[in-house]
């Protein structure tokens, strides 16, 4: 019972991402129960929240560190829950984002894409899973192409496809997977697919600005200037002091 308060409390912190005050409280509640796997779920992934947030490289190293050891213990202790395979899916794909490094990226990555294969045997009808798992074959396409390694990078697109094609045959009212297809469509010069993608995301879900920001944009590719203008509008409406919003529409009045 004091163990399961600590962690409430750590939940409190992490609620007002105070991520080293919640470190220390799920360190506390494991020392009443070590053996809880749910505690090392959450110390870990608060860890990759302050190495995210930190800007020491060496601080920033350790925590990563410390996260997988966590996560790693999670997941030996509870081997079949998702959760625990999944997050270590997202370390790595984290991890890859905080390296600068070319190859040591590409390998995280990878590392990522193996442990979300095996989150989605444990459990294969969660969609946000494989919508996760189509987004690092994204992000390794867009690695490759800069890198000018084009038959990689289509080979990393067409698996991001498919990744979304399973998501969508599992759940078709998932707004989160149209905005990941718009993104991929977008990225791949398909404008009129992507605000297609786009615009079913927000008939699903319309208080995102994030896709009428990128609807705006696409629209303005598509020399549909009316519609960007109302796009970009409609960002404003949900978050009136975005500034990328005011300059583009500032662009858009001009053009029209």
């Amino acid at each position: 019972i004091q163990a399961d308060i600590l962690y409430k409390q750590g939940q409190a912190f992490e609620g007002q991402r105070m991520w080293n005050e919640s470190v220390a409280i799920y360190k506390r509640a494991l020392e009443l129960m070590p053996h809880e796997d749910y505690y090392l779920l959450f110390l870990g992934r608060a860890q990759l929240e302050l190495a995210r947030q930190t800007q020491d490289a060496v601080l920033r190293q350790n925590l990563l560190n410390q996260a997988l050891t966590t996560l790693m213990e999670a997941q030996a202790q509870n081997p079949l829950n998702t959760d625990h395979t999944a997050n270590l899916a997202r370390l790595y794909r984290n991890w890859g984002e905080l390296t600068a490094e070319a190859g040591e990226r590409e390998r995280l990555w990878q590392q990522s894409l193996a442990y979300y294969e095996k989150a989605t045997r444990l459990s294969p009808n969660a969609a946000h899973l494989y919508n996760e798992w189509g987004l690092v074959h994204f992000m390794l396409a867009d690695l490759y192409q800069r890198q000018g390694q084009a038959e990689r990078a289509e080979e990393q697109w067409q698996l991001a496809q498919a990744r979304y094609d399973r998501s969508l045959a599992l759940d078709q009212e998932f707004a989160q997977t149209y905005l990941l297809l718009g993104d991929l469509r977008r990225t791949r010069g398909d404008m009129a697919g992507a605000a297609e993608a786009y615009r079913k995301a927000l008939d699903l879900e319309p208080d995102q600005p994030q896709v009428w920001s990128a609807l705006g944009y696409v629209y303005a590719q598509l020399g549909r200037l009316d519609d960007a203008i109302a796009a970009n509008q409609q960002v404003l409406a949900y978050a009136p002091r975005d500034p990328s919003s005011h300059r583009n529409l500032a662009l858009l009045y001009q053009q029209a």
